[in-house]
């Protein structure tokens, strides 16, 4: 008999935990073997932009394994029921999310079952789509066994699987329909993008119509911060997912990953002292270059107020 585990999504201490360098899950996999399964698979990933080709297991620190040690851990294997079905995660620029979310998907791809499954990539414009499909083609080229697997096509921004003719393919926004695909797993990158778009709730809720009848299906929200107030679907979602976290909003099947300043630490400005610029770039001292960061704030400073809010 398959006993149903009980978990909760909410991170009601998240403020301790991210100046603590703490996790933002706040509970194990729902199934250990799983999530195992496809952590095997995701740490061994390239990244080839990075001097030494390095593998995502030796290149990122901790946080970067929340996401998808939590995604594969909700798969229920007797079922077929992925418990955990929409993820939403927010940082700031430059912290490896757009390769992480390529490992993420490249393995979801590996780990399918299904035959002629598909998984999409949705971004609001070509450029940004990129961003997520060049790291995941880079990944597969730079390991001989994954090249057997899978066959990359540059020119159609396409991914196949040589057994089970699933796929992961580029859906930009700006140029693609998203109408009528059977998804089993939906990568949005840049969501704050889409809320300047007036048609984009709609767009995404077409792109994840196939989860209806995929119980195994899965959605992330990637983002980092908008530099204007939130708006649109991103507002939305920005809110929901943070009521998530909050414990204000109860949904065990919506997982928030969230780094920002706590409140406390933007009216006190301490957000402006460079020993505190770790808690919205998680991957600091890696990806993130302390040192640049400090001499491009002292240079906005410089220019004008309007550059220092952006910067």
């Amino acid at each position: 008999m398959n006993i149903v585990p009980t978990w909760s999504t909410a991170c009601p201490d998240w403020k301790q935990r991210i100046i603590n360098r703490q996790s933002l899950v706040t509970f194990d996999p729902l199934f250990p073997t799983e999530a195992e399964a496809a952590l095997s698979i995701f740490r061994d990933l390239k990244i080839v932009d990075v001097p030494g080709r390095p593998t995502i297991g030796e290149a990122c620190l901790p946080w970067a394994f929340d996401l998808p040690r939590a995604m594969f851990g909700a798969y229920d294997a007797e079922t077929g029921r992925r418990l955990i079905r929409f993820f939403f995660m927010c940082v700031a620029k430059k912290n490896t999310k757009s390769t992480l979310a390529a490992g993420v998907m490249v393995t979801a791809l590996l780990r399918n079952w299904r035959e002629s499954g598909e998984f999409y990539i949705l971004a609001p414009t070509k450029e940004v789509a990129d961003n997520s499909f060049f790291p995941a083609r880079d990944m597969i080229r730079a390991d001989e066994e994954l090249l057997k697997l899978l066959h990359v096509q540059d020119s159609q921004r396409l991914i196949t699987h040589r057994t089970t003719g699933a796929f992961l393919k580029v859906a930009a926004a700006d140029s693609e329909t998203v109408s009528g695909k059977k998804t089993i797993g939906l990568l949005v990158d840049e969501l704050w993008l889409f809320g300047a778009r007036a048609n984009a709730e709609s767009m995404i809720r077409e792109a994840e119509g196939g989860l209806t009848s995929r119980p195994e299906g899965f959605s992330i929200y990637l983002t980092t911060q908008s530099p204007k107030p939130p708006a649109g679907v991103f507002e939305q979602k920005l809110k929901d997912f943070r009521d998530i976290r909050d414990g204000k909003l109860v949904d065990p099947q919506s997982l928030p990953i969230i780094y920002e300043f706590p409140e406390e630490m933007i009216k006190s400005k301490a957000y402006e002292k460079p020993e505190n610029w770790y808690i919205p770039n998680p991957n600091w001292g890696k990806s993130v270059d302390p040192d640049f960061l400090i001499g491009k704030r002292a240079e906005a400073a410089r220019n004008s107020k309007a550059s220092l809010i952006d910067w």
